[in-house]
Order: structure tokens, then C-alpha cells, then sequence
């Protein structure tokens, strides 16, 4: 549906390119009439086109943004999980697909929200250790449906993860 979405989003913001162009070369036309309906031809086919097709466009980039923010957060809780509480920033950016920059900001805001820890190892890389002592077997099913995962690397709608990282 993403994929149809953002098709005709393209289709609408090039047709009201196009009937811009137009209605532009239309002012130019030394032809009173023409001129005097460029303004309304632009109106009513381009205005309605450039509207929907942006609004469609901002729809499917919100989606993006949302489901990267999810899987983020799915794969955040995985390596903390998997790791024993220790993440690096390099390793959520590997395995979630973002930047170092997104990973380092998110591993920040979580070490705020969760009392994480900065930790320095010998080869200088900067680690996030997040307290998971209290978490037993059933703290960590109830974590996996909270965040839709099932901990093998696959999101409950089927989807595939590398969790080859992990290991």
C-alpha cells in the first residue's frame, strides 16, 4: 500500500509541475484571453494535484519515520536483552539500520529515561549499560510482546531481522 501511495503522490506533484509550467507560459501569451485563464487553470488543476500529491508524500514519510522509530526501539530492547544490559553505539547502528548519529542520540535519551551508564573499555569505545539484574524469563516475554519482537529475530508480522550481530 506504501508502494502505491508514493507512486501517485509522484503522479500528482508532477502533474501540478506540469500545469505550472503551463499556466507560466500561459502569462506569457500575448493573447489577453489566455492570460486572464491561467490563474483559474492553475487553480483548479494544479493547486488540488500539488495538495494531495504533498499530502500523500508527507503521509508516506511520516509511516518511514515511524517504523524506523519502532524498529529502533525493537532493536534496542533485543541487544540490551542479549548483551546483558551493555550496547555500544556501533552495534545498534549496525543491527537497526540508522545512522551512528540517530543510534548515539537514541542510546542518549535511553540512558536518560533508563539510569544507563557510560562505560569507557580499553579500546576507547564509548558502552551504554542499562540494569537488567531484575529482569527474569517472564519480565522478558512480557518485554517481547511489549515491543513485538519474538527475541529470534523475526517482528510478529514476519518481517526478518539480523540478529547476526548479536552473536
Amino acid at each position: 500500500m506504501k508502494i502505491i501511495r508514493k507512486a501517485v503522490s509522484k503522479i500528482l506533484l508532477l502533474w501540478a509541475v506540469i500545469v505550472a509550467a503551463f499556466s507560466v507560459a500561459m502569462l506569457f501569451n500575448e493573447q489577453a484571453f489566455t492570460r486572464k485563464s491561467a490563474v483559474p487553470a492553475f487553480l483548479i488543476f494544479g493547486a488540488p494535484a500539488l495538495g494531495a500529491g504533498g499530502w500523500l508524500a508527507y503521509g508516506v514519510r511520516r509511516q518511514d519515520e515511524n517504523e524506523q522509530a519502532v524498529l529502533l526501539q525493537q532493536t534496542f530492547y533485543r541487544l540490551v536483552m542479549s548483551q546483558s544490559g551493555s550496547i555500544a553505539v556501533f552495534q545498534l547502528a549496525m543491527v537497526a539500520g540508522v545512522s551512528g548519529d540517530r543510534a548515539r542520540a537514541y542510546l542518549d535519551r535511553c540512558a536518560y529515561d533508563f539510569d544507563g551508564a557510560f562505560d569507557l573499555t580499553d579500546d576507547g569505545r564509548v558502552l551504554y549499560r542499562f540494569d537488567v539484574s531484575g529482569l527474569n524469563a517472564s519480565s522478558s516475554a512480557s518485554l517481547s510482546v511489549a515491543s513485538q519482537t519474538d527475541w529470534e529475530g523475526r517482528d510478529l508480522e514476519g518481517r526478518e531481522f539480523s540478529t547476526s550481530a548479536l552473536k
